[in-house]
């Protein structure tokens, strides 16, 4: 799947449905059990652009709870990962991952969103399958 807008590519796992808007590439399992996200992020450093979508959240989503932030390397880039526990409209208790991280020299964000009691050991690798796709075609 390319967002030529968005300037990236990417492969879904098997069975996910994706759909494009603008600049930004929603990808939900079978299950609906867990939606990613992928798109540009604010320029700047990575911790600034993570904030900028963890507000985002804030503004979006009720009881609002962030669980941490770390600096990583995913996929042989420099990243930053956070995840925020919130509730929806529907009153449903969600986990909330997301990626900043830098490719061909542009900044870009990958979030999932998945119900409070998932199974992370189920979740995290589907995520890190997508993620390990991704490539810049804008450089």
């Amino acid at each position: 799947m390319t967002s030529a807008k968005g300037g990236y590519a990417l492969e879904a796992p098997a069975a996910w449905t994706g759909d494009k808007q603008g600049k930004v590439t929603t990808l939900s399992s079978r299950a609906k059990d867990v939606v990613v996200t992928i798109g540009p992020a604010p320029r700047g450093n990575l911790a600034d652009a993570g904030q900028a979508i963890f507000d985002s959240v804030a503004d979006t989503y009720s009881k609002v709870t962030f669980m941490g932030a770390t600096e990583q390397k995913v996929d042989g880039r420099k990243a930053i990962v956070f995840s925020v526990k919130a509730t929806n409209e529907a009153d449903v208790r969600l986990r909330f991952v997301g990626v900043t991280f830098t490719d061909a020299g542009r900044n870009y964000l990958m979030t999932a969103f998945t119900p409070e009691d998932s199974n992370a050991e189920r979740v995290l690798p589907r995520i890190e399958t997508i993620l390990n796709t991704f490539t810049a075609t804008k450089k």
